[in-house]
């Protein structure tokens, strides 16, 4: 299934639970930015999901927090290693066999850039 709203379309996997909150669900990002990191989050979720010992999907969830809107992926997979946690965000960094070590670090630019400064 797609799920298309206000020109951002995103493919809706049946192993997805998505809890977003109507106050949680309007904003002010840069939608083409946000659908890229919510694609690459999703993706590595899922694939995670997939190989996890129990598979029971992916969560996302989002909460509003003052002028913030927190985003939440969950899954079930094994997770990553607390030694690797500092280069998560390195460029080409990967634990994947498939991976190219890109989309975290695309990821975290693009919401640096997207946030407004305080």
């Amino acid at each position: 299934m797609v799920a298309a709203e206000g020109g951002v379309a995103v493919a809706i996997s049946s192993t997805i639970e998505m809890d977003i909150p109507f106050e949680a669900s309007r904003t002010c990002a840069d939608r083409p930015m946000l659908a890229g990191v919510l694609r690459h989050l999703l993706t590595n979720a899922l694939e995670a999901a997939a190989a996890g010992p129990r598979s029971r999907g992916v969560r996302l969830s989002a909460r509003r927090r003052d002028r913030w809107i927190d985003l939440f992926v969950d899954d079930s997979g094994a997770g990553v290693p607390e030694s690797l946690w500092p280069r998560l965000f390195e460029p080409f960094f990967t634990t994947r066999p498939s991976g190219q070590g890109l989309g975290a670090t695309s990821s975290a630019r693009a919401s640096r850039r997207a946030s407004p400064r305080e």
